[in-house]
């Protein structure tokens, strides 16, 4: 969706990028230390990624999340519940990748990207909420 799916330099090299980030997103490289040469960098997202994010996929992915809920608190279900309780992780999982990829910011943005994540785990950890008098 954008270009800021934290590839790190070496992942450009082995996915045969010639030129650089310049020739390719038109944006020149962020200039940091050596050690980024190794590791991923977080560029911002691009403005029609972000909107394609906030309008469709993060609103399509936030009710699978309660679907899968919903299916793993029911008991009665046919599903085993290591299935129904890996549903529900891996929805989570994808709300939280598409949120850090569609980051717009630098400083700020990981910490909601962690924080929705562990917000929704404890949640539905919490279990249903009939099953805590609420």
């Amino acid at each position: 969706l954008n270009r800021a799916l934290l590839r790190a330099p070496t992942d450009a090299a082995a996915l045969g990028i010639e030129g650089g980030c310049t020739d390719f997103f038109g944006v020149p490289p962020v200039a940091h230390n050596a050690s980024y040469a190794a590791r991923p960098q977080w560029l911002h997202a691009d403005f029609v990624a972000v909107e394609l994010l906030q309008r469709h996929v993060l609103p399509a992915v936030l009710r699978d999340i309660g679907a899968a809920t919903k299916a793993a608190w029911q008991s009665d279900s046919g599903q085993p519940l290591r299935e129904r309780l890996l549903a529900v992780v891996e929805k989570i999982a994808e709300f939280t990748y598409y949120l850090f990829n569609g980051a717009l910011y630098t400083r700020g943005s990981a910490a909601i990207g962690v924080l929705s994540h562990h917000a929704m785990l404890l949640w539905f950890l919490g279990g249903p909420p009939e099953a805590s008098g609420g």
